[in-house]
């Protein structure tokens, strides 16, 4: 796999519609292509399974999440990050307002289930945009 994909930094935010409301479900589907000569080429995700960490810092020890990583059974050359709302809920911080949003720092990895090796996809920053209603809101 390492000589199909190479890692590639994609920053998440509202700009490009890829930022993580709190409290609601967030799902982002990434299309694998090797490219030659200007022809994409989809690349078969069969065999490897995906994992995905979302942190404060980079050099954080704990995940605030760990999304799910599936790999389209229609699409093998297509992988789906996805996080619940009841996930995202649980999550915190100071914000006075919309645009006090927060920026986290994800990575979502690859591992060949045969060889064990793994290799990263995509990493980048993730911007968080905050929530009015909170998980005691809903009791």
């Amino acid at each position: 796999m390492s000589s199909l994909i190479s890692p590639a930094q994609v920053n998440m935010n509202k700009c490009n519609g890829l930022a993580l409301y709190l409290g609601s479900y967030w799902t982002v589907p990434v299309s694998v292509v090797s490219r030659d000569n200007g022809v994409d080429t989809p690349v078969d995700l069969s065999g490897y399974e995906g994992t995905c960490a979302i942190k404060r810092r980079v050099d954080d020890d704990t995940a605030i999440w760990t999304p799910e990583v599936t790999i389209d059974s229609e699409d093998p050359s297509r992988f789906i990050i996805s996080l619940s709302s009841d996930q995202s809920l649980n999550f915190s911080y100071k914000a006075m307002s919309f645009q006090d949003s927060i920026t986290l720092y994800y990575e979502v990895k690859f591992r060949d289930i045969v060889s064990n090796e793994e290799y990263r996809s995509i990493y980048g920053d993730l911007e968080c945009i905050p929530a009015v209603i909170d998980s005691d809101d809903n009791e």
